[in-house]
């Protein structure tokens, strides 16, 4: 059995448009900080000019040959540009210092999470550019090859997911849809040869629908408890619509267009179902129109669903290369793996058994799990969960810890906070604290939350505890399961506002956010007025915002909400707070730092 990595360092990189024709990569997350670098991709390979290098058309009889890749437009070529265009300057030095984290140990890894903004339209066009090949030229590496550095892209959606323990075995609904009168697939011979390889798999179990509706499908995943939905079969993507489509069978075999947003529909409302995988064309495809809809895409309508992982196909693929692929990734995840570890292991595979072909780059995993872990090992019925080695001793690196109680209980630093009869943590507890305990705490806190939904200190708790990780569209779903089940909303309130700014700039943001963190700040205030950090929040967000950008400043001014602050500056809070706001120094953080 392979060993699971259980920890990724992350480097989280949001690509957005600067405004002025160029892009800038945003550190949304890294191991050593770094400031946002400007991306240019003028002189880039554009994406539909590379199709032809990493894999050949289909052939009228089904059969896909890969096609070896030109020497002018080759894989390297494209990879290596895009790789020199992204790692650059002080963002290069941040990944060769995390990868030199992570060297050596066979259970951590470095994720490079991509984050876009479909509804961005300037974005659009980077989004549809083939980041699976980023190639590091001097070590002759493809990251996204490896399950040490797997290369993930992440769609901005408002939904929240936990990952789901994998008890016996992991459960596949497989798909075959071939209706008369198009294309004809060897769908049959594929899926026989899937049976094969993976039937003998004890920790695997398969059911194959043959020519099923839409109807039939979601009641089989339903009635099945499936972990993995399988498609095999058409896929297509109208430019003017900016819609994709798969094909199904009515009774009489003819064709049967469904729509992304139908299909998101019936895939909707799932707990068991974890990856989606659209073995068809163009399923990875979202349009660059700014005018129609990013969420019309096969995939990114999954997406917004709150299919917690997507695998679809950028162009074909050859049935070869797809059997190779499906039979690795689906060992992996049976043994727990994160999503985008095992997609990595799948890609090796595929060039392994051709390696001639670059058809491993055609996959595109799209996830909304920030931390790409869809399923979690079963644990023990007889016995609670074990605590951390960290736990109840000091790191030899670092002075905080956290007791983790078979009972329930979480006891974290040297303080003794405990969450058990309520709110009792802040963010500041999390400090000192090694990045392996973190880890095992948040766990355990998703697993209270899961266990004890009504119970408002765990979601409060969990929230803190992605906040700290920097995982801050989980935070917010977190924070507000919270709010309004507790007393403690002044906390709740200053956190959400906290986690909104997300580790960026407060002039970057739009209004309508600024405008949130305003609101949830001044309500925080309004319930407990001697908390000083949320009124240096407030004043560092409205003058980056508003002063910064010559704006008018609504009331109160920032001079007043600084000057109220001054009489009990909480610093330990303060300097919390500014790990997750990024100011300029000799702005306000220069102020501030008069008082901590």
């Amino acid at each position: 059995m392979d060993e699971p990595i259980q920890t990724f360092e992350e480097l989280a990189l949001r690509l957005r448009p600067d405004g002025a024709g160029a892009y800038v990569v945003q550190v949304v997350r890294s191991p050593y900080g770094c400031r946002d670098v400007h991306l240019d991709l003028k002189d880039l390979i554009p994406p539909e000019g590379l199709a032809l290098t990493i894999s050949g058309p289909r052939d009228l009889g089904g059969a896909k040959a890969p096609q070896q890749a030109s020497s002018d437009s080759s894989p390297e070529a494209v990879g290596g540009a895009l790789f020199r265009a992204l790692f650059r300057d002080d963002l290069l030095w941040t990944f060769l210092l995390s990868l030199g984290r992570i060297e050596g140990q066979k259970d951590l890894g470095l994720r490079i999470r991509l984050i876009f903004d479909p509804l961005d339209p300037a974005s659009r066009q980077i989004l549809s550019l083939p980041w699976e090949l980023l190639y590091r030229l001097d070590t002759r590496d493809f990251l996204a090859r490896s399950r040490f550095t797997p290369v993930v892209r992440y769609l901005e959606v408002p939904r929240l997911t936990t990952p789901l323990e994998l008890t016996s075995q992991l459960r596949i609904l497989v798909a075959l849809a071939n209706p008369e009168g198009t294309t004809g697939l060897d769908l049959e011979r594929e899926c026989e040869q899937m049976e094969t390889v993976l039937g003998g798999n004890s920790r695997i179990r398969l059911k194959i629908l043959r020519s099923p509706s839409l109807t039939e499908v979601r009641s089989a995943l339903q009635k099945f408890d499936a972990h993995v939905f399988h498609y095999m079969g058409h896929g297509s993507f109208d430019p003017a619509a900016g819609e994709g489509s798969l094909l199904f069978e009515d009774s009489l075999r003819r064709p049967q267009p469904v729509g992304a947003g139908v299909l998101a529909e019936a895939l909707k409302g799932l707990p068991s179902l974890r990856l989606v995988f659209l073995n068809a064309c163009r399923t990875a495809q979202i349009s660059e129109n700014p005018e129609l809809d990013p969420f019309s895409g096969s995939a990114s309508a999954l997406a917004l669903a709150g299919v917690p992982a997507i695998l679809a196909m950028q162009i074909p693929i050859s049935d070869q290369a797809a059997l190779v692929f499906s039979q690795r990734l689906y060992e992996m995840l049976a043994q727990a793996f994160p999503v985008d570890a095992a997609v990595a292991e799948a890609r090796l595979a595929v060039h392994l058994d051709s390696p001639t072909s670059y058809e491993w780059a055609t996959p595109a995993l799209f996830m909304s799990v920030p931390d790409g872990r869809i399923f979690s090992p079963a644990a023990s019925a007889s016995e609670p969960l074990p605590p951390h080695p960290a736990a109840g001793r000091e790191s030899p690196a670092v002075s905080g810890h956290a007791t983790v109680g078979g009972s329930g209980g979480i006891t974290i630093g040297g303080q003794g906070h405990h969450i058990e009869g309520g709110i009792h943590l802040t963010l500041a507890d999390f400090d000192g604290v090694d990045p392996a305990t973190k880890n095992t705490i948040r766990q355990r806190y998703e697993s209270r939350v899961i266990d004890h939904p009504e119970q408002a200190q765990y979601h409060f708790a969990l929230g803190l505890s992605y906040l700290d990780q920097g995982l801050y569209d989980l935070a917010i779903a977190s924070l507000q399961r919270a709010l309004g089940k507790t007393t403690h909303e002044a906390d709740i309130l200053y956190y959400l506002a906290l986690a909104l700014v997300g580790g960026r700039r407060p002039r970057s943001l739009m209004l309508a956010t600024v405008r949130q963190i305003e609101s949830y700040l001044t309500a925080a205030i309004h319930l407990d007025d001697q908390k000083s950090h949320y009124k240096i929040l407030l004043a560092a967000v409205k003058y980056d915002y508003y002063v910064c950008n010559g704006l008018r400043v609504p009331p109160p001014a920032v001079d007043q909400l600084i000057s109220e602050a001054r009489g009990d500056i909480d610093s330990k809070e303060v300097k919390t707070l500014l790990l997750h706001v990024r100011l300029p120094a000799g702005d306000i953080l220069a102020t501030v730092n008069k008082f901590i």
